[in-house]
């Protein structure tokens, strides 16, 4: 599955005449940014920048109106539906068929976030697990939870891999 067809069900937000840079073009230079190590959406028009010419000619974008400003990739993302983004992106990922071999050391970490409770409305603190594969850099699944039982199956999708 290419980027396009896992991505093709998310929505443009912007109004359709103000629009100068197509959404595909900005979600690939977003991913090949963060790829390449881009911290910012600055880091990322300078990554771009530079290579608009190869970006054109090897993975086809338009780029009409050259490389989007930092402040487009930020309001762009902005007004991107979070939820449809990460299904869109999770059926990009899926496609990917990442097999683990057997005896492969996966990393489980886990932290609370200080000052996420509430005790006066009763909220309990926020945990955070991670399901990390360090031979390949990649986390496998994500888990948050507000209270601490960890005897509960925390990444019933993960351990299917």
């Amino acid at each position: 599955m290419t980027i396009a067809e896992a991505f093709a069900p998310l929505e443009d937000p912007r109004q359709e005449g103000k629009v100068e840079h197509q959404l595909m073009d900005i979600l690939m230079l977003t991913l090949c940014g963060l790829i390449s190590g881009a911290q910012s959406y600055t880091d990322i028009v300078e990554m771009s920048s530079h290579r608009i010419e190869w970006f054109r000619t090897e993975l086809a974008l338009a780029l009409p109106n050259g490389i989007p400003s930092h402040d487009t990739f930020s309001a762009v993302f902005r007004m991107l539906d979070p939820k449809k983004f990460e299904e869109c992106f999770l059926r990009w990922m899926g496609a990917a068929n990442i097999h683990l071999k057997p005896g492969t050391q996966v990393n489980i970490d886990g932290k609370t976030l200080r000052r996420s409770h509430q005790r006066s409305k009763g909220v309990k603190p926020l945990h955070l697990v991670s399901a990390f594969v360090v031979e390949q850099g990649l986390v496998l699944d994500n888990v948050q939870r507000r209270r601490n039982r960890m005897n509960l199956p925390l990444f019933p999708n993960s351990c299917a891999l």
